[in-house]
């Protein structure tokens, strides 16, 4: 019996592939994994090509820390470099259900603080959730003027 984890809307969605699945609970997400995520980001109008790898805890009670390691490349070959801190929120319904916030925090590099939005689907007792990031805003770290214009990442996460 698989039972299927998908982040929706910056949060987690659970789908059980079978009838007879026990009812899903904030544990249903919980420990370490390692994650990588590559896309494109949008940004003040500039296109790069991005990508991340990071470590993320869940601590099976709402709650999530990590960091990361961000790059991208624009069109004409500019580089930038950035380590973040992750912090979110999640909550999850026993039909599977479930919502999530992750807010970005750059320790270094020129990365803006950045909220993120993301969905996707893995399977929890196989212990991988992918996850495809639909939106995204900076607008705190701008003074309310949002600069990204889309962020598309798809990421995986692996349970340690």
């Amino acid at each position: 019996m698989k039972k299927f984890c998908a982040i929706v809307s910056g949060g987690c969605s659970l789908l059980v592939a079978s009838a007879a699945s026990a009812a899903f609970t904030l544990a249903s997400i919980r420990g370490p994994y390692i994650f990588d995520a590559a896309g494109t980001e949008v940004y003040a109008g500039d296109r790069f090509d991005v990508s991340g790898i990071g470590l993320v805890t869940f601590d099976g009670k709402g709650d999530y820390t990590g960091e990361e390691t961000f790059t991208g490349t624009d069109g004409e070959g500019t580089t930038f470099v950035c380590s973040l801190s992750l912090t979110g929120r999640y909550q999850v319904n026993p039909d599977g259900t479930g919502t999530a916030t992750t807010d970005f925090t750059t320790t270094s590099g020129i990365c803006p603080n950045t909220t993120v939005t993301f969905s996707g689907v893995g399977t929890r007792d196989e212990t991988d959730i992918e996850s495809v990031t639909t939106g995204a805003t900076d607008a705190a770290a701008n003074g309310g003027a949002n600069n990204i214009n889309a962020l598309v990442l798809h990421t995986r996460f692996i349970k340690q």
